[in-house]
């Protein structure tokens, strides 16, 4: 089996395959019936491409992303955008509204993301858990509501850039009552293994 990233991967659906059907999220929240979305596999690698973009603006190859958004085609595009841009996505839960989460402080404290991607719908509430999130310069990371970028712009997209295969793509925070929580990584080699 060759070696292939996530991206890779993306990057050759969307040339093969752009109109098919990549995700469809259901949402029960807007319609109790259930209102679909789809993306198709071209749009999710453009919408990937505009975030990771933007995500290159703000930071640089391996430092890491928070990802603090609902569940949705925005949390799947936010995550494959910072794999494009090189940087270090660190999934965490969205915040409860009115609700101080210690573990969310926590990954924050130790991942020392640059950046958070989250969404307008939850801003808000992420936003009070910045100062918890110093970046390696001890700044406060920047944070992007990725539904705010203009994803369907008509833009050229640029080639991506050249990639090492053996960095860290995501980290995922785990904790457990009796111990401080571990922050683990992924490369982009056995991301790709595992979803093949």
């Amino acid at each position: 089996m060759s070696e292939s990233s996530l991206i890779d991967l993306l990057q050759k659906a969307a040339g093969q395959y752009p109109n098919r059907a990549a995700y469809k999220f259901i949402d029960y929240e807007v319609d109790p019936k259930g209102f679909t979305e789809t993306l198709t596999w071209w749009q999710v690698y453009r919408r990937a491409t505009i975030v990771a973009d933007e995500l290159r603006i703000c930071g640089s190859s391996g430092d890491r992303v928070a990802i603090l958004a609902p569940q949705g085609l925005e949390y799947i595009v936010a995550f494959l955008g910072a794999l494009q841009a090189g940087l270090i996505a660190v999934p965490l839960p969205v915040p409860q509204f009115g609700i101080h989460d210690e573990r969310i402080s926590a990954a924050l404290r130790d991942s020392l993301p640059t950046v958070i991607l989250t969404t307008s719908s939850v801003v808000d509430e992420v936003v009070k858990y910045v100062p918890h999130a110093r970046a390696p310069q001890g700044r406060e990371p920047v944070v992007v509501a990725i539904d705010s970028l203009d994803l369907d712009s008509p833009r050229e997209l640029a080639p991506p850039r050249p990639r090492a295969r053996a960095r860290p793509t995501s980290s995922t925070h785990r904790g457990r009552p009796a111990r401080p929580p571990v922050l683990s990584c992924r490369t982009r080699t056995s991301s790709a293994i595992a979803y093949s």
